[in-house]
């Protein structure tokens, strides 16, 4: 099955591509340098006790479990449960690095809210997947009688 028909299998693209861009985020953050010294944008991280590593890790555990599952979900066994999961994973994540973004702003120590914006959309697709998901519940038990 061709890559781009089984990420769009079931209109699922969006979960797919939210889960490739905190895969790859998590790639970003375990490349060899540190990410996180690079930029203010990361102090909360910092202040919380993350690092390179271990934010880098937590992204690809959520990622590649997420990934997996869609995976299973678009070839074999239909599991809108654990994509819901993998949504709400999802939105924590990215509401996550929202706030951790924001914070400088708000703290006063830079003058523009870098690029935590962006991730507001991605955290509003993992909304709609979620709901999507939760979608998929209900019909299947509807299904089921």
């Amino acid at each position: 099955m061709p890559i781009l028909e089984l990420v769009d299998k079931h209109g699922r693209a969006a979960e797919w591509i939210t889960s490739m861009m905190i895969f790859v985020f998590g790639l970003t953050l375990l490349a060899p340098g540190s990410t996180m010294d690079t930029s203010v944008s990361y102090r909360a991280f910092i202040i919380v006790g993350l690092n390179d590593i271990s934010l880098g890790l937590l992204a690809l555990f959520i990622a590649t479990n997420r990934l997996v599952a869609l995976y299973r979900n678009g070839m074999w066994k239909r599991s809108p449960i654990i994509r819901g999961i993998g949504a709400v994973a999802g939105l924590g994540f990215w509401v996550g690095i929202s706030f951790a973004f924001c914070w400088p702003y708000v703290a006063g120590i830079s003058e523009a809210p870098s690029t935590a914006t962006v991730y507001i959309v991605a955290a509003f697709a993992e909304i709609l997947a979620a709901y999507r998901s939760g979608i998929d519940v209900r019909n299947s038990r509807i299904a089921a009688g």
